[in-house]
């Protein structure tokens, strides 16, 4: 199931997209949707009931689309860097790349914010004995 569309895509980025980036993206959402999909799985969620309810549904529209435009925005000829350190003289360079190995993906924010991480609690007594024999 496609969760959203190239025109939804536009809308909610206000990208203006080169005839070779709308046809990737065009190839991307049905990619995106089914990442989704397996993510939501791994966690034992079903995203089509989820997406039956109009708000989530435009959540996941939103999430998507920041997930597909981090992907396009990120040239693999330019490999944009998020940090980067340089020395002098004995000249030393060294940097994080804004996404490592490329690829799409979704942060463990965007998960959240799907409902698929949630925090967990609870107790352990560090004290309690396990033998019995104190």
């Amino acid at each position: 199931m496609a969760y959203l569309t190239l025109e939804e895509f536009k809308q909610i980025t206000g990208m203006s997209l080169t005839n070779e980036q709308t046809e990737r993206v065009t190839a991307l959402i049905p990619i995106a949707c089914s990442e989704l999909n397996v993510e939501a799985s791994k966690y034992g969620k079903d995203m089509s009931e989820f997406c039956e309810d109009e708000d989530y549904l435009n959540l996941v529209k939103e999430i998507l689309s920041t997930a597909i435009a981090r992907y396009i925005s990120t040239e693999a000829s330019a490999s944009p860097m998020s940090q980067v350190s340089e020395s002098a003289l004995g000249y030393s360079l060294s940097g994080t790349y804004l996404v490592p190995g490329g690829g799409l993906y979704l942060t463990s924010g965007e998960k959240k914010r799907l409902g698929l991480l949630r925090q967990k609690y609870g107790v352990l007594d560090m004290w309690e004995a396990n033998d019995g024999n104190d």
